[in-house]
């Protein structure tokens, strides 16, 4: 194994390229979240957004650091303690993970657009990708 400037080079894909090019592994993780069964059984399961995502991060040449789960927390309630949320957030400053995968936009969150756009933008600006398994991916360039 040898290092590059910007991590692990494979010398069997980069014939012929700099000694200091290396290959990007972007990092997945998945966020899960449910508040609560609904008594029609119309929600997504918890294993069934796992399952998912983890797929979702494999389709997009990510690896897959693991999921990050909420479940009987609101995505209403802007006093709900997302403690797997934060660990997440905190794993994407940190560089962690470069990708945040979701069953649906509505399990990051169900707030009012203006109370969930900080946390979208600070995300972009750490160049986070959100994905949503159903609705495609949101980045900034």
């Amino acid at each position: 194994m040898r290092l590059g400037y910007f991590g692990y080079v494979n010398p069997t894909t980069q014939v012929g390229a700099p000694e200091h090019v290396a290959t990007v592994l972007r990092v997945a993780a998945g966020y899960t979240r449910q508040s609560k069964p609904k008594a029609d059984k119309s929600e997504v399961s918890p294993q069934t957004q796992d399952e998912a995502t983890e797929r979702k991060a494999r389709e997009r040449g990510c690896s897959f650091k693991g999921h990050y789960r909420d479940i009987g927390v609101s995505g209403y309630d802007p006093n709900a303690k997302r403690k797997a949320f934060e660990r997440l957030l905190e794993d994407c400053r940190a560089g962690l993970v470069h990708e945040i995968i979701v069953f649906n936009v509505t399990r990051f969150s169900r707030r009012e657009p203006r109370d969930a756009i900080p946390v979208v933008l600070e995300l972009f600006d750490l160049g986070v990708t959100i994905t949503s398994v159903s609705e495609g991916s949101l980045s900034w360039p």
